[in-house]
Order: C-alpha cells, then structure tokens, then sequence
C-alpha cells in the first residue's frame, strides 16, 4: 500500500464486502436446496458429476483465499503485537517466531471453526 495508515479502512471494507458476499451466497442455496441442504451448499447437488465439479472449481480458490486472508490478518496482528521495535524489521529469531506462531495460531482456530 501506498499509505499504510490506510490499512484499516481497507480490512474494514474487505471484511463488510466478505460479509455480504457470503450471506447472499448462503441465503440463495439455502432458498434453493431447502433447510435440509448440506454444508458446503454444493454437496446438496444432484449428480455425483455436478457434485466433483463443483468441488474441483472451489477448492483450490478456498485455499488460496484462506492463505491470503491469514496473511493480511496474520500482518495486521504482527504490526500491533512488535509495533515498531527492531524484531519487525529485521530477520530475527523472535521476529519470526512471532510470525510463524500467528500464521499458525490463525490456521488452527480456522480448522477448529471449520469444522
């Protein structure tokens, strides 16, 4: 970013566009495929091809985006937690210890949530 001061703004209005996104998303299957719909929407196809094709165009987006969403949020707590001491701007052990327990921190509540 240009200006990081902005950075807020934009997790802000990524998080607000996410939310709606998502809702839309899940409020349109759950209008088509019924209360009894499975979880993700898509297993609630009905041709087992439908099915494995659904899934082959979601999953490699799904980690991608869980990659790059742990690493915009994964910074975001790494600037709040070292600020401005040397650590966050140099390779240090505890610079990047802190880091990899983040990163790793963020992945473990999301499979924890995601299941």
């Amino acid at each position: 970013m240009k200006e990081p001061r902005d950075f807020p703004k934009a997790l802000a209005v990524l998080s607000i566009l996410e939310l709606i996104l998502f809702s839309v998303v899940a409020a349109v299957g759950y209008n088509y495929f019924g209360q009894y719909s499975t979880a993700p929407s898509i297993g609630s196809l009905l041709e087992p091809w439908q099915r494995k094709s659904a899934f082959a165009f979601v999953l490699v987006p799904t980690v991608i985006i869980g990659a790059l969403y742990a690493n915009v949020a994964g910074k975001f707590i790494f600037k709040r937690v070292l600020g401005n001491s040397r650590h966050a701007h140099s390779h240090s052990v505890v610079g990047w210890g802190t880091w990899v327990a983040i990163v790793v921190g963020f992945w473990a509540v999301a499979f924890v949530l995601g299941k």
